[in-house]
Parts: structure tokens; sequence; C-alpha cells
């Protein structure tokens, strides 16, 4: 039996952040990004583009999109092979900067990287969707680290 991944974001030091990618065999490309926290609502991502498909399913996708278009940020929320994504400038986290949710699907991992949190989708979710959003998701945030600000600011906002 695997053990079962933390679903909490938390910071690390840069030294502790290399050795676990070491550790990992990630690439230098991985360990540019930070992996925020499960959100429960697009309407966060601020200055939004959608990229859904296989990207939305795929974190090394996903984070070339995000490097490619210069966005700050990237989610994901996973179906099967395929799901839905976002890449944008600015999050409004609504006083959760960690995210608002929490397992129920929140830590289902990307099809192309098993150390990776995508979300979920639809019925690949096992809760219910959140108050007030018509679809079920838990949007996996990451944020590229070295983009200190996007096109419309780049600051993480809170309402």
């Amino acid at each position: 039996v695997l053990p079962r991944p933390n679903v909490e974001a938390k910071k690390k030091s840069a030294a502790a952040k290399k050795k676990n990618a070491a550790a990992a065999g990630a690439t230098k490309e991985q360990e540019e990004v930070e992996y925020i926290g499960c959100f429960s609502s697009e309407s966060m991502f601020l200055g939004r583009e959608y990229t859904g498909g296989a990207a939305g399913a795929n974190f090394n996708l996903m984070r070339h999109v995000a490097s490619q278009k210069g966005k700050r940020f990237f989610s994901m929320a996973r179906g099967g092979p395929d799901g839905h994504g976002y890449v944008f400038d600015d999050l409004d986290h609504r006083g959760h900067p960690h995210g608002d949710m929490y397992g129920e699907g929140c830590e289902r991992t990307c099809a192309d990287e098993s150390q990776a949190f995508c979300g979920c989708m639809d019925d690949f979710c096992a809760g219910p969707p959140a108050p007030g959003e018509e679809h079920n998701r838990r949007w996996a945030v990451y944020e590229m680290k070295g983009k200190k600000r996007g096109k419309k600011g780049g600051k993480r906002k809170s309402s």
C-alpha cells in the first residue's frame, strides 16, 4: 500500500524543496511551480483563459501552457484522460490562501505525474458541488515560481 499524500499546502524552505525534488526525480521545470491548494470555483481565477481537454489532466502540459502564455497560475480539474484547465494572472482566494476545499477529489493525481494533484470534475469528485456552484469541480491550483507579476498585476487577492 502506497502512503497517501498530504493534501494541505505548506511552506517549505528553498533547500527542502530542492532536496525533495531531487529525491523524487523531478525536473527543473517541475521545481518551478508550487502547489497552492484546492479551490471550488473558477470565478476565483482572475484574467483566466480556458485550456481543457488533455491539458486539464496533465500537469506538465498545463505548466507548459502557463509558461508560454506568461501566466502566473494554472488550475486543473481532471476527469478521466481529459479535464478542465485555466491559466490565469491573479488568484482571488477570498480569505482562503491555501484553498477552500479539502479531500473529496482534491488529491486526484494527474495522468502524467503521480506526485502532482490535478483535482477532479463531475462524477470523479467524491463530494457534492460547492454551494452556489453549477458544476462539481475541485481545482488544483499551482503558482509558477519566478512569475512575480502577471499581466494585470499578479498579486494574490483576498476579498
